[in-house]
């Protein structure tokens, strides 16, 4: 997350490359090797848009499909744990004071598309969408670690660090120190509850004491 550089792959990065006859096929399998080692994927609206296009894709050439992974939507947790003006990345992010998406329309993807534009227009319409692509990744970033502590996500950090002891957010360093916070009440009985200090995210720990229902 947070360090690591965020690297696009676009169609003009291809030798092969031609307006007019674009072929996605060895920019999928590049994707596909990039991503293998990643347990989570983290995007806005990706579960509904982003992920069933791939796997089109995928398809289309007859290419494997993506190994099943945890997904964190960032659109679920806005609609499901928050009330926003508006759920989209870029309002979201200009409340938050996370700063603005770039400003673009469907007339960058024609831009890029047109095969009747002079190569150097095309080039620097795709220059700018790569731009753009790389900025929306920056901010779901930014604004994932921010709200990730205020959802009850079913993604575990210490599943995949092979840990107990450390906050469960993704998101987080995992070097802060974690308290006790009173207990969390279930229909399963009584558990001691957690908060990170460097997070703030809340977590339940392990069942106190036993509870027998007498009629």
């Amino acid at each position: 997350m947070r360090g690591e550089k965020t690297k696009v792959l676009a169609l003009t990065d291809y030798p092969n490359y031609k307006v007019g006859k674009e072929d996605d096929k060895q920019l999928l399998i590049d994707f596909c090797k990039e991503v293998d080692d990643a347990d989570i994927f983290i995007y806005q609206n990706g579960d509904r848009f982003d992920l069933p296009m791939i796997q089109t894709r995928l398809l289309y050439h007859r290419l494997p499909p993506l190994r099943h992974r945890q997904t964190i939507d960032t659109l679920k947790i806005f609609r499901g744990n928050f009330k926003f003006p508006a759920n989209n990345l870029d309002e979201v992010c200009e409340y938050l004071g996370l700063g603005n998406k770039l400003r673009t329309d469907k007339n960058l993807w024609k831009d890029c598309l047109n095969p009747k534009l002079p190569e150097a227009v095309r080039m620097k319409a795709w220059k700018y969408m790569k731009l753009y692509n790389k900025h929306d990744v920056d901010l779901t970033e930014e604004v994932c670690e921010l709200v990730l502590p205020f959802t009850k996500n079913g993604v575990n950090a210490n599943v995949y660090n092979n840990t107990l002891i450390r906050c469960p957010n993704v998101t987080c360093t995992g070097r802060a120190s974690i308290v006790k916070r009173g207990f969390s009440h279930t229909a399963l009985g009584k558990f001691q509850q957690y908060q990170c200090m460097g997070c703030y995210k809340y977590m339940t720990g392990e069942k106190v004491g036993d509870r027998v229902l007498r009629k």
